[in-house]
């Protein structure tokens, strides 16, 4: 079932994500000590994409108050052109059921 080492991009018709975030430990200035952020833990989740509902099951949702406002300017001093996103968004668990924590199943 494996490609290329990794799992498949789809499985029995669901989408397959690895996370692949890290965090470094260390403090400022020494060594990096990077460590993967999921450590040796699996989630299976459902997660509603398609046009959900607020009857709809789905682990997470994702809650925007404000749609992107993006502003760019140029600063001739500085020989730069400069680009300003914002938004405010906010993503919650809904369902506990939804989703299925495998503790310390990775090698």
């Amino acid at each position: 079932m494996l490609e290329n080492g990794d799992l498949p991009k789809r499985i029995r018709g669901m989408n397959v994500i690895i996370a692949g975030a890290v965090s470094n430990t260390a403090i400022d200035g020494a060594t990096d000590s990077i460590g993967d952020i999921w450590g040796k833990n699996v989630v299976l989740a459902y997660i509603n994409t398609a046009n959900p509902t607020v009857d709809d099951i789905s682990f997470v949702y994702g809650f925007r108050s404000q749609q992107l406002t993006v502003r760019k300017w140029r600063d001739d001093p500085k020989k730069g052109d400069y680009i300003e996103m914002e938004y405010c968004e906010d993503i919650k668990v809904v369902s506990n059921v939804a989703a299925y924590l495998i503790k310390d199943c990775i090698a």
